[in-house]
């Protein structure tokens, strides 16, 4: 018969509880510390076993990225990781002591429980360029949550010293927005500048696209401006502050958008994934950096379970 032992890790920033269990017997491991002495405690405790015969699964719950480190670590030392619902974990916690009291040692003991009875997923770390795909794509979307905030930022500082400038101009963070903002400042700076010197200004940032209609129509708002003058210091301050920000934050983003169309153009799904239509470089580089290699996943619907697109019918 063949042995097997199924290990429950509760991860935490600071340590991991550990809970060994094999069809006969239970038992609570000792709390291991969340660096290298204790990733190689771990490890020792689990080649002990592989060395007499057992086949050991370990299962972890994605809560964070606490997991990811030991995960890594224990695929490094060729152990079979895979991962738990947490959604499963708190409420199959309910049965044991008939509570949803959460407890480190109690959460570890349901992990290893739902890797014994099958109810687990294969672990979705990815490496080479999936995992630089997956992380990149994530860092795009923490700079696009910047933007937000800065375009916040831009809009409140126009409202209170030239509210007639956003109607003029559809994208905030256009060429021509933001460098008329940077020649000329506010309202003041635009009456006492000269038309043509103004026309220029729009025709070259807008390279043709606008010109002296433009230009007057700024002049225009600027002469009737309800904007605040009583702190022109402070005002140009904080709109500098926010332009250098605002130019710093495209280059960032463009800068993040050429790592991820290299590394996309390196892997080998990309042509197939940017040929279904309505699927461009964005979308694929997000999908292979979540999912990792394709060829663990046996069939689209495993896919389809990971992103919970699983969808089903609910009746008594």
């Amino acid at each position: 018969m063949e042995k097997r032992l199924f290990v429950g890790i509760d991860t935490s920033k600071k340590g991991h509880q550990v809970c060994l269990m094999n069809p006969t017997k239970t038992k609570q491991d000792p709390y291991i510390n969340n660096d290298q002495e204790g990733f190689d405690r771990l490890t020792k405790v689990l080649s002990q076993y592989e060395e007499q015969g057992y086949q050991v699964t370990v299962g972890c719950e994605p809560c964070g990225h606490y997991w990811e480190n030991l995960g890594y670590r224990l695929l490094e030392d060729g152990h079979d990781v895979r991962l738990v619902n947490p959604f499963h974990v708190n409420r199959y916690k309910e049965i044991f002591g008939n509570s949803p009291q959460k407890d480190d040692r109690k959460d570890s003991r349901v992990i290893a429980t739902l890797v014994k009875e099958g109810r687990s997923l294969h672990n979705n770390l990815p490496r080479d360029g999936y995992a630089e795909l997956r992380h990149l794509t994530h860092l795009r979307e923490q700079l696009l949550e910047e933007s937000s905030r800065l375009h916040n930022r831009l809009h409140g500082w126009i409202d209170r010293y030239f509210p007639e400038y956003s109607k003029l101009f559809s994208d905030l963070f256009g060429t021509t927005c933001l460098g008329l903002l940077k020649k000329y400042g506010g309202p003041q700076q635009v009456r006492e500048a000269s038309l043509r010197g103004l026309t220029e200004q729009v025709r070259s940032l807008s390279h043709g696209r606008l010109g002296k209609k433009r230009a007057q129509q700024v002049q225009a708002r600027a002469a009737r401006s309800i904007g605040q003058t009583v702190a022109p210091k402070a005002a140009r301050a904080e709109l500098n502050w926010l332009l250098v920000r605002i130019e710093s934050w495209q280059g960032e983003v463009k800068g993040v958008e050429g790592l991820i169309n290299n590394e996309l153009s390196q892997q080998k799904e990309d042509k197939y994934l940017q040929s279904i239509p309505c699927v461009g470089w964005w979308g694929a580089a997000v999908f292979l950096g979540e999912l990792g290699d394709l060829r663990k996943y046996p069939r689209a619907r495993s896919v389809e379970k990971l992103a919970g697109l699983n969808l089903y019918r609910k009746q008594s």
